[in-house]
């Protein structure tokens, strides 16, 4: 499987997404032998994936090395894929912002605490912890 004089070795195949769960798995290349009757054989060399963020599973580099061999056992130069996924989309609200800013009521004990806004994420969720009780 030599490589012809003048010619490069296989260009890097990139992709970049937001969110994990859009990246499709992709498919290996494809190798041929500078000999007709030899079959050249793709295997993966290294598959490695370093997270960006330690806390986000949405931000990551994943790096698939490929190589070719031949019957003779001739390797080709690698080539590589670069799957890099950053989300860096910031939530956005369920309500539309000021909706439940303003509550007129004559008493406080008719005041009732409205709940918090929603958003939609995948971070943890927002705990209210209860208002201390006031001593009499």
């Amino acid at each position: 499987m030599a490589r012809r004089h003048g010619t490069r070795p296989q260009e890097r195949a990139r992709c970049s997404e937001v969110c994990a769960e859009d990246v499709v798995e992709p498919n290996p290349p494809t190798a041929t032998d500078n000999c007709p009757n030899n079959t050249a054989t793709v295997s993966v060399q290294s598959d490695v994936t370093t997270p960006t963020n330690a806390g986000c599973d949405d931000q990551y580099t994943r790096v698939i090395t490929y190589i070719a061999t031949d019957e003779c056992g001739n390797v080709s130069d690698p080539y590589t894929v670069t799957i890099t996924v950053n989300d860096n989309v910031a939530p956005t609200w369920n309500q539309a912002p000021g909706a439940r800013s303003m509550i007129s009521e004559v008493c406080a004990d008719d005041v009732v605490e409205p709940n918090p806004p929603t958003a939609p994420t995948t971070t943890a969720p927002i705990i209210r912890l209860p208002s201390p009780s006031r001593a009499m």
